[in-house]
């Protein structure tokens, strides 16, 4: 500072500010959540305060706009429908000293994955979203679909009328079902089942009813047995049950004859009752005049069909029908046998099957009962390998036998033992084979030696010798030693009684003599080992 007078004065003046610097609060991370169905919801929007601390956190749900009017998101009890995405907002005010104040948004989403159960939503017919019972024509095109919800996506499975299964895939919520031609066998309850990780043991099941109209048809127990069995004097009942879902309910009607003449439902003989999709017939206090056929007329609205019964004295059973056996079930020991039971005459029949090897004339027999199916089968045991067998049987009840099926013939697998015996015979042959001729071949060549040894030592002994005639003769053959006396002629008529040739083979014999005894060798050795013979 300069002074108006005297000297310049120097000094110092100090003062301070505040500088406060705002910044607005942030969310921190958030994640994705899993939970199951049923639980309780408790997920905090965590933030990372800023200057100034001032603000507010809320959560929305996207799907409805609903709020939670704090940083916490609370739910009880999840359900399926809570499955959506959830945002935390973060509102902070900024104030400055100069200037205008802001408001700074800050937000984060996060998903609430709900895991439950599989259910069941749609089982139905296509193009007829109703449910319960649908019908279709004979010959129709008919698609079933199946829709199911479920976290994770379901297994599922439609099984038919028998309770089979007949279509499924996994991990997957909804299924198709095509029937390309409708028929009577397509008719009936049909059910959709799913299930995932959650369902345990529980799965989800829908069941629809599908009519396929066509005209009546007999199940299965009423096709069998048309024949039935029934003493003098005693009562007896025909049952026929038709098949179910081919109409509409109560459009089946019954009319029962006998000897094709109906039956009037007030004769004292007779008692009929029909009920849905069954019909019985009683037969009181049989006599000869009640046996005979009986038939049953079953009609809807789409047609009719006709069973017929034979009622009959009971009596020895029928022969069994069609004794075969399972392809591919012939063993060395074993075979399963199969047929068809005859009509049983009234009472319990037992199979006496019977059975022996082709070349033996002993059978041998084991009973089989009646198992009151339409095929048995029969694994008969004990059987020798490798041979041809003769079987047959007949039925019985206490009433008789009925007459002998016809035979069938089958031929065992040979057994592992069969088949090294055989190669052994083969081997052994083979062996004995090449010993014996090898051997022959050694005794044509010694023969043949000594035949020309032999024969040099002849031809030298008459080259030496003179005929009391005087004229000498060198024979080159064996065959031709001529009489000195006779020079014209037939040289074959000169030929000397004395045959050489015996001589000689004579003397080779008795040579051949001292040889070693190869066949008595071969012999002794083929006991032993089949395979020293290889060296002879």
């Amino acid at each position: 500072m300069e002074r108006s007078f005297g000297d310049t004065e120097h000094g110092l003046n100090f003062s301070s500010i505040s500088l406060d610097i705002l910044y607005p609060s942030t969310i921190s991370l958030l994640e994705d959540i899993s939970i199951l169905e049923g639980s309780d919801l408790n997920e905090t929007c965590r933030v990372q305060k800023g200057n100034p601390t001032t603000e507010s956190v809320s959560w929305t749900r996207i799907s409805d706009g609903n709020t939670w009017k704090n940083s916490v998101l609370i739910i009880t009890n999840v359900s399926r429908a809570d499955d959506t995405h959830y945002t935390c907002t973060l509102r902070s005010t900024i104030i400055p000293t100069i200037g205008d104040e802001t408001l700074i948004i800050r937000s984060k989403t996060i998903h609430l994955n709900v895991f439950f159960s599989s259910e069941i939503k749609h089982f139905t017919v296509v193009k007829n979203k109703s449910s319960g019972t649908f019908i279709v024509n004979q010959r129709d095109e008919v698609s079933l679909e199946c829709t199911a919800e479920a976290n994770p996506a379901s297994d599922l499975s439609i099984y038919n009328t028998r309770d089979s299964m007949i279509l499924t895939v996994k991990n997957r919520n909804v299924l198709l079902y095509s029937i390309n031609n409708a028929s009577f066998e397509n008719a009936g309850k049909y059910k959709c089942e799913g299930r995932n990780i959650y369902t345990k043991d529980k799965p989800s099941v829908s069941e629809l009813t599908m009519i396929v109209k066509c005209s009546p048809r007999p199940t299965l127990e009423s096709i069998f047995p048309n024949k039935i069995a029934a003493a003098q004097y005693t009562n007896k009942t025909l049952n026929f049950v038709a098949y179910e879902y081919l109409d509409e309910e109560n459009k089946t009607e019954f009319m029962w004859l006998h000897k094709n003449i109906s039956i009037d439902r007030n004769d004292k003989k007779f008692e009929i009752t029909s009920i849905g999709l069954n019909s019985s017939l009683s037969v009181k206090n049989i006599t000869q005049r009640e046996f005979g056929e009986y038939s049953v007329k079953v009609s809807n609205t789409i047609g009719e069909y006709i069973h017929h019964f034979m009622l009959q004295a009971e009596d020895k059973p029928d022969i069994p029908i069609n004794l075969t056996y399972k392809s591919g079930s012939i063993t060395e020991s074993s075979v399963i046998l199969v047929w068809s039971p005859g009509f049983d005459g009234g009472f319990p029949q037992t199979f006496n099957l019977l059975y022996h090897i082709s070349q033996e004339e002993q059978w041998h027999s084991v009973q089989v009962p009646d198992t009151n199916e339409q095929t048995i089968s029969y694994t008969l045991t004990g059987l020798l390998s490798s041979k041809t067998y003769n079987i047959r049987m007949f039925a019985m009840n206490k009433k008789g036998n009925s007459s002998n099926t016809k035979t069938l013939q089958l031929a065992t697998n040979a057994s592992a033992s069969d088949l090294q015996t055989v190669v052994y015979k083969t081997s052994t042959g083979t062996f004995v084979g090449v010993g014996v001729g090898t051997f022959a071949g050694t005794i044509a060549i010694v023969t043949i030696f000594l035949f020309f040894y032999r024969r040099g030592r002849k031809n030298k002994h008459y080259a030496g010798k003179q005929d009391t005639g005087g004229t000498v003769y060198n024979s080159h053959s064996p065959y031709e030693d001529l009489d000195s006396t006779k020079k014209d002629g037939n040289v074959y008529d000169q030929v000397v009684t004395t045959n050489l040739y015996a001589q000689r083979n004579s003397t080779i014999i008795q040579e051949l003599s001292t040889l070693p005894d190869y066949n008595n060798s071969i012999d002794k050795e083929s006991e032993t080992s089949v395979y020293i013979n290889m060296k002879i």
